[in-house]
């Protein structure tokens, strides 16, 4: 790395320094081939033979993908900074609604599911990169997996990656296109027509904690020139995610990493096999040596031919070890270790046969504490990319998209208040959580009836329970009742029902009155 001068790019080669791009590749090689570098044309991939490492990662994506950015449901939580009067909830409430309709639109219309397996799959790894760029009013949001070895990241003081640096390899056309506003130097001018000519471009975005923006620096590396700058921008495009991250180092650690020497392992053993294998189909021959053959250049290699001593016996097979003993290894130890470690625990097969419904409970548990904290490491970088759309869609120049979110303000004594909204991440991994507590509330409470009756129904507030149980399960808001209407309702349910059995109590006694006298006559 060169030594730089300027303090954003002594910055960048710092960023650069703790990344250790070489250490990550070996990763990529045994999970991800396509996202090698070069293409995963190297011979390198070519010494890949055992598949579980990238079944395991391609099969936990696609599972991330689908608890974390559902396709087909809405997974956003606006909450107000300041509260709303009681008058205005109601506003609140339907502006809610249209807020998460139009987010979720905007988002499915755009190129989101295209990739944002790339960056969960580097997420596994070490950390991955989506940046998020301003599309036109008919598509608003434009994304893009950043390649692992190409950005590199910068904690602030909360151990968060804010500031985030992309290193590009561009031609002078390719730089104006892409920066319309560059300042390209004058001794660069004349070689506008030498489109070959490929220079390491460096995007910054520079996060400010005291003001809670970011600068946005453009760096030609050849030179130290600054190529364009703005400063004060509200959000960045580029959104980081990790999974965890090792104590003192600033860059992001998945489990891919912890489990590299065991797939590393499973794939040597995969080689012995089917080396054994190719012996065992063409085996080792024998032969005169009639001088023909030259035993200078026999290789021991399957169907390779030997050469003996003349008038021994003529051609002949050599005995090869066909039962190659693999249980020394411990394949599949190490094959189930390295799906354990990468895809989490599983709950029982179908063909595992029928097992009981504890048994499934316990394994569901069991599921849920690995895969909600995971949830929740993933969910800043979540609520990232959710404010990053939220400024995009609520931006002026929005204003003809049928997308454009209007800014929510209420009006009290003629005086205006606008009302910052923060998008949080509604996971829907941490709704498994909410009805798992849910479903072990009931079943106390059932247990709680059946044992000491109704002292339990006298100790438990229904109207209000049943309000949380319904929001635990998932229902539906818009059709519950706000809970000082629900409590009215009840309370006159249960005058209506206490009425409707003294009514029925009387009819009885009138009924049993009436039978006693014709009885004593």
């Amino acid at each position: 790395m060169v030594e730089f001068k300027e303090k954003t790019l002594k910055r960048y080669a710092a960023a650069v320094k703790r990344k250790k791009v070489e250490d990550l590749k070996k990763n990529y090689i045994y999970v991800c081939p396509r996202r090698y570098p070069d293409g995963g044309e190297t011979k390198a991939v070519d010494e890949v033979f055992d598949s579980t490492g990238i079944d395991a990662t391609s099969t936990k994506v696609g599972k991330q993908h689908n608890q974390i950015f559902p396709p087909f449901h809405e997974w956003v939580d606006p909450v107000p900074t300041i509260r709303i009067p009681e008058a205005e909830e109601h506003r609140w409430e339907k502006y809610k609604k249209q807020l998460k309709e139009l987010l979720h639109k905007a988002l499915e219309i755009s190129n989101f599911h295209e990739v944002i397996e790339d960056v969960l799959t580097d997420n596994l790894i070490a950390e991955g990169a989506l940046a998020l760029y301003v599309g036109e009013p008919e598509c608003p949001f434009v994304f893009e997996a950043v390649d692992w070895d190409m950005f590199f990241t910068e904690e602030d003081y909360e151990g968060r990656p804010q500031t985030v640096f992309v290193r590009n390899d561009m031609t002078l056309d390719k730089i104006r296109y892409k920066w319309r506003k560059a300042e390209i130097p004058k001794e660069l001018e004349d070689l506008s027509e030498n489109s070959d000519r490929v220079f390491e471009v460096v995007a910054c975005y520079l996060y400010d904690i005291w003001h809670d923006n970011y600068t946005y620096q453009v760096w030609l590396t050849d030179g130290e020139r600054l190529l364009w700058e703005k400063k004060s921008v509200p959000t960045s495009p580029l959104i980081v995610f990790r999974i965890n991250k090792r104590m003192r180092r600033s860059v992001g650690y998945g489990p891919v990493q912890d489990v590299l020497p065991n797939i590393q392992t499973s794939n040597y053993v995969q080689k012995l096999i089917l080396q054994n294998a190719a012996f065992a189909v063409s085996g080792l021959w024998q032969t005169e040596d009639n001088g023909v053959i030259n035993a200078a250049n026999t290789v021991l290699r399957p169907g390779a031919i030997i050469p003996k001593e003349v008038g021994s016996k003529g051609l002949e097979p050599l005995e090869v070890n066909r039962n190659f003993d693999v249980s020394q290894f411990i394949l599949t130890d190490q094959q189930n270790k390295i799906r354990e470690q990468i895809m989490g625990n599983t709950l029982p097969q179908i063909k595992d046969g029928v097992r009981s419904a504890s048994e499934y409970a316990y394994r569901q548990q069991e599921k849920n504490d690995r895969e909600i904290p995971a949830a929740l490491k993933v969910s800043y970088s979540q609520n990232a990319l959710l404010k990053r759309m939220y400024a995009i869609l609520t931006s002026p120049q929005m204003k003809a998209s049928p997308y454009f979110i209007e800014p929510f303000s209420y009006t009290v004594e003629g005086r205006v208040t606008p009302v910052k909204v923060k998008i949080k991440a509604a996971n829907p991994l941490i709704s498994m959580q909410l009805e798992a507590d849910s479903d072990n509330s009931l079943n106390t409470y059932a247990t709680a009836r059946q044992i000491f009756g109704g002292v339990a129904e006298t100790m438990v507030k229904h109207v209000d329970y049943c309000h949380r149980f319904l929001m635990d399960k998932g229902f539906d808001p818009e059709f519950l009742e706000e809970l000082d209407v629900a409590k009215q309702n009840y309370e006159a349910f249960q005058q209506e029902q206490r009425e409707l059995a003294a009514a029925e109590l009387s009819e009885q006694k009138a009924d049993n009155g009436g039978s006693g006298k014709s009885r004593t006559r």
